[in-house]
């Protein structure tokens, strides 16, 4: 008998909802383990969209309340002066009674805020940032197991500073091909003039001619930027998501909807596509991309479903 052992998506949060409602309508309470490594104390943006979601649906954790965004997550950290920087909740060490395995972030800095990162902080990240091998094959033990099992990865679950090797296999499982390629649209691509902008780069530009609105792309590895402008290369503002036929299907959602934060530049290799990122390129955009090697069309949710045979 065949049974479903795993169902991955890679996803923006605001995709979590109908994905939620789906699933998890009739399984509860469930043990979630929600990993967030850039949370520190008083601040959890990274996963207050899966908290707001369980609790919207009355999802209960296994102690029967509700998901406390403080206290129900793996990963964070703090930093008391004088007294260093800290992990806050350390990764399980056993999935094994774990029912879903969220990935909300495994990178300990925002993107845009890294050249400003505290010693300190750079230290920990080297030795706790990223997925780790060890971390990674921890979580593969339940994803392998005979027993029904979700795992959603959102944006920046498996870049740098995860190691290449891992991510190869991260990718694999959730059925993706990672260009190496993160971006944003900003309202001032000029680092004179948008200091956050500014901050994405690893040494000062001096042939950087980007500026007025548009998209910032960063490559994951190399720290290579680049810059799509309004009017220019790309015709109109922001980015969308556009839900597939597959979707409407399976989930009942459609239509297309703005996203305003980073997302990856992915596709889909082994998984479904459940929905996808729509901008306007002009000529000289996808030229300018295709140059670089960057795919012009790409996915922002991707189903993989693994099935095994009870034996």
């Amino acid at each position: 008998m065949k049974k479903l052992v795993n169902f991955m998506l890679i996803s923006a949060f605001i995709l979590v909802i109908p994905v939620g409602l789906w699933l998890l309508k009739s399984t509860q309470p469930l043990k979630i383990a929600i990993i967030d490594k850039s949370a520190v104390e008083d601040s959890y943006s990274k996963h207050l969209g899966v908290n707001w979601t369980l609790n919207y649906m009355k999802v209960q954790t296994t102690r029967n309340k509700s998901f406390d965004p403080a206290r129900d997550y793996y990963g964070g950290f703090t930093n008391v002066e004088g007294k260093g920087i800290s992990e806050l909740r350390p990764l399980p060490e056993d999935y094994l009674k774990t029912d879903i395995i969220y990935l909300a972030n495994t990178a300990t800095t925002d993107e845009i805020k890294q050249k400003d990162m505290d010693p300190l902080l750079a230290v920990y990240e080297k030795t706790h940032g990223g997925l780790s091998e060890v971390e990674w094959q921890r979580m593969l033990k339940r994803l392998n197991t005979k027993q029904p099992s979700m795992f959603i990865a959102e944006f920046d679950s498996f870049s740098t500073p995860t190691s290449e090797k891992v991510q190869t296999r991260v990718a694999d499982r959730l059925g993706v091909m990672f260009s190496g390629w993160k971006g944003i649209y900003v309202d001032e691509l000029d680092p004179e003039k948008n200091k956050e902008v500014q901050k994405v780069f690893s040494e000062p530009k001096t042939t950087w001619d980007s500026n007025g609105p548009g998209f910032l792309l960063v490559n994951d590895s190399t720290r290579e930027v680049l810059g799509l402008q309004l009017d220019k290369e790309v015709s109109g503002e922001g980015i969308h998501i556009q839900f597939t036929d597959l979707a409407q299907e399976g989930l009942n959602v459609s239509g297309s909807h703005p996203f305003h934060s980073w997302f990856d530049i992915v596709t889909a290799e082994k998984g479904e596509t459940l929905a996808t990122y729509e901008w306007d390129l002009t000529t000289k955009g996808t030229q300018k991309l295709m140059e670089k090697g960057i795919p012009t069309q790409f996915d922002a949710v991707i189903r993989k479903m693994h099935l095994k045979k009870r034996i």
